[in-house]
């Protein structure tokens, strides 16, 4: 009992360390945010933590979908991800299995302004990091001073700053060492449940970044088990991997039809950059992040115009770095550890097994490596003093080297007063004053000093990420877009998308989410095609065969086939794209109807073949024009069903909205003279169940990806259900390994009894 006590006494008071250095660590945002839920008053754009790119042009809007949803009672289909896509299947692997995301949602009935829940998010994830990593060291017996300073490092990780960006990797990261230390229960033969439940808890938030953990686990139970000298390494090993695909099946409910999207997608049939090799510039950014964050920039030292490297973020303080070969020496497994770990990170091709880029954001692997080895050395008794001055000889020296040598040689110019060079004469001034306080066994000094280096470094690096410019402005004019939407829907109730052109300052392509932050069904995306329905459709519109991150659907000869019945054009847009007079105008906006825009679905007064689109877009800036042309004026149907349909055209085109549409379902009632094919701006996905007068029917793709029946003649009721491909199988798998782990549990429960 005095041990669990003396247990929450440690983890209450790093909790309130971490509390108060990650206040410290978002300084000025966290002291702004506090005065405003303090004094009730709203926070102004200026003061608001907002991280360039993919946090205010995906993290937002998708956290806001995703609330919606939940409060709609259907997470399965968002007609707000451009032109409707699955929501289960696609960023909502990042957020359904997400505890944050949860907690957010709660939060949001209480503090109504997204931006302010996500900072609060993102300094929980960050503590919750800080407090698991103090669960794993303690497993392995670190002294306390070790655990307390390898913790708040392994919260301020280059890792961890660089994804704040990106929350959905950071979500992983904070409970990635439950993992290890599930492992560690394993070894040491305790209970298989804290494996049980990170490998559940893992995979359910971010299955992406499982697999390279799950090869960085072989090579820790491999070390760990010749270092505890356990017996039965094939039995323990054997039994840890049932115990990881156990917690794995029961995630399978979001596993299984996620993975079975992620496999079908656009991003698997093509490369989303140009990498084939590793230049002097790679090198240079790797080497340079081990001593500080990546400062974003477009002036940086090692810049490499292809690939941003500030997403390999390594960094983990100078003392890490220090005490590293103090815990390799006359170790054979730890040097193993370090040197396969460092492998795997020198490898950026193993990136391309999932991502199809030479993507590191797997190295937080050499994180907790650096965690593991610098840990041990903290606790240890002695320091060699001689091994610790060579290595600070070594660190500074490639400083050195990093910040003025190559710079000079290659002729890298450099602006006054720019950080860089600041911050790697910090990192060696750090060097130098850490040996000498290891040396003097001055702990607390050495804690203080780390601590400190990864406040200043980290507080800089986060904060020349920060963007209150033109990729945030969408979430200044929310309420007014809200307004307009209630004024559009009380004039007409019917389902409808819309053109929306509503940046004022930036570029629309950078607002390319806004839509979905406002709930609003648009024709902009950016990186939510893992829907590979509109292939075609997007191929022929020019956007393929590359990836294209971010883009407006905004031909208005496209309208009429994408259902957008109304415009929202900003002063700058509405200038140069109308010349009519708006529906009506707010403060910022001028609001258009498209009159040529009249349904949802419409009749096929001609076709056209999917080949002959298909050879045209072979020259797209040649031909576009007249592919946009039958695209709007034909029905494009596949070659094998082109004669077979000829007959199902009408003379004149017949237009219809659904009866009743909600999240996962439409319904139409059509008559017609004679049967006939129509087009449904739907896009084609295996989970539609299509009936027509109750019976089943397969939809035939039309214009690239969309929707076609043929009715028959006289009144049709069409009924379009959308139910998540896999969805029950991944039901039944979660409930299958719940029973077997319940069964696991009696029998556990019985020989202890025994």
């Amino acid at each position: 009992m005095k041990h669990s006590h003396s247990s929450i006494t440690f983890y209450i008071r790093l909790a309130v360390l971490a509390f108060c250095l990650v206040f410290l660590y978002f300084l000025p945002y966290s002291w702004k945010l506090m005065h405003s839920l303090v004094s009730h008053q709203s926070l102004a754009l200026e003061d608001t933590y907002l991280i360039a790119y993919d946090y205010v042009r995906q993290s937002l809007p998708y956290y806001r979908e995703f609330f919606r949803l939940v409060s709609n009672g259907e997470l399965f289909w968002s007609w707000n991800s451009f032109l409707g896509n699955s929501f289960y299947t696609s960023k909502a692997l990042f957020l359904i299995g997400d505890p944050f995301a949860w907690l957010g949602y709660l939060l949001f009935h209480f503090i109504s302004y997204l931006p302010s829940v996500q900072f609060l998010l993102s300094g929980l994830r960050l503590l919750t990091a800080c407090l698991m990593c103090a669960v794993w060291l303690r497993r392995l017996h670190r002294s306390e001073r070790a655990v307390i300073l390898f913790s708040v490092l392994y919260m301020f990780s280059g890792w961890s700053d660089v994804f704040l960006e990106q929350v959905q990797f950071l979500s992983f990261y904070a409970f990635l060492p439950l993992f290890l230390a599930g492992l560690e229960d394993m070894l040491q033969r305790k209970s298989p449940y804290l494996l049980i439940f990170s490998s559940f808890l893992l995979s359910c938030i971010n299955f992406y970044l499982l697999w390279p953990l799950g090869i960085f686990g072989i090579l820790y139970v491999i070390v760990r088990w010749k270092q505890l000298s356990c017996t039965s390494f094939v039995r323990t090993a054997l039994f840890s991997l049932l115990m990881i695909i156990l917690g794995v099946g029961l995630a399978g409910f979001l596993v299984i039809p996620t993975l079975r999207a992620m496999l079908n997608s656009p991003r698997l049939s093509t490369s989303l950059n140009h990498y084939s090799h590793w230049t002097f510039t790679n090198i240079g950014a790797i080497l340079m992040s081990f001593f500080i964050p990546v400062i974003r920039g477009n002036h940086l030292l090692y810049h490499d115009p292809w690939y941003y490297f500030y997403q390999i973020g390594t960094y983990s303080g100078t003392i890490a770095l220090l005490l590293t070969p103090q815990a390799v020496k006359g170790k054979k497994w730890n040097r193993i550890l370090l040197f396969a770990a460092l492998a795997m990170f020198a490898a950026p091709q193993i990136g391309l097994v999932m991502h199809l880029t030479y993507s590191l954001r797997y190295s937080f692997i050499a994180v907790l490596t650096l965690v593991y080895l610098g840990s041990q050395a903290l606790g240890e008794e002695g320091i060699d003093t001689v091994l610790l001055r060579r290595t600070a000889a070594v660190l500074i020296l490639a400083i050195v080297v990093l910040g003025g040598v190559i710079p000079f040689a290659k002729g890298i110019v450099v602006s006054d007063g720019y950080p860089e060079q600041w911050m790697l004469a910090g990192a060696g001034a750090l060097i130098v004053l850490l040996a000498v306080m290891l040396t003097k066994k001055r702990m607390n000094l050495v804690i203080c000093l780390s601590i400190l280096e990864v406040l200043i470094f980290g507080n800089y690096s986060m904060r020349s990420a920060i963007s209150q410019g033109s990729e945030a402005e969408y979430l200044a004019y929310d309420s007014e877009i809200q307004s307009i939407l209630e004024q559009l829907h009380s004039q007409d109730p019917s389902f409808f998308r819309v053109d929306l052109n509503t940046g004022i300052q930036s570029d629309q392509n950078a607002l390319a989410n806004a839509g979905m932050y406002y709930g609003v069904p648009s024709l902009s995306s950016y990186d939510s095609l893992y829907e590979p329905a509109l292939h075609d459709y997007l191929f022929w519109y020019g956007l393929y065969p590359d990836v294209s991150w971010q883009f407006n659907l905004q031909d208005p000869t496209q309208f009429p086939l994408l259902d957008t019945r109304y415009s929202i054009c900003s002063p700058k847009y509405s200038e140069s794209v109308r010349s009519d007079e708006p529906l009506f105008s707010s403060e910022h906006f001028h609001v258009y109807r498209n009159e040529e825009v009249k349904g949802m679905a419409y009749s096929a007064t001609a076709l056209s073949k999917a080949s002959t689109l298909n050879q045209l877009a072979q020259q797209p800036e040649d031909n576009h024009a007249r592919i946009l042309k039958l695209l709007s004026s034909t029905i494009v149907v596949p070659d094998s069903v082109y004669e077979t349909l000829t007959n199902d055209c009408a003379p004149v085109r017949s237009y219809a909205d659904p009866a009743a549409a909600g999240n996962t379902s439409l319904s139409f009632t059509i008559t017609n003279s004679k049967e006939t094919f129509w087009f449904f701006s739907i896009p084609v996905s295996q989970g539609w169940k299509i009936t027509i007068n109750g019976r089943t029917v397969n939809p035939i793709p039309a214009n690239g990806g969309f929707i076609g029946l043929v009715l028959p003649e006289g009144t049709s009721e069409i009924v379009f259900q959308y139910v998540t491909p896999m969805f029950r199988t991944g039901v039944i798998c979660s409930g299958i390994c719940l029973v077997l782990l319940i069964i696991i549990a009696i029998g556990r429960w019985r020989l202890s009894a025994q």
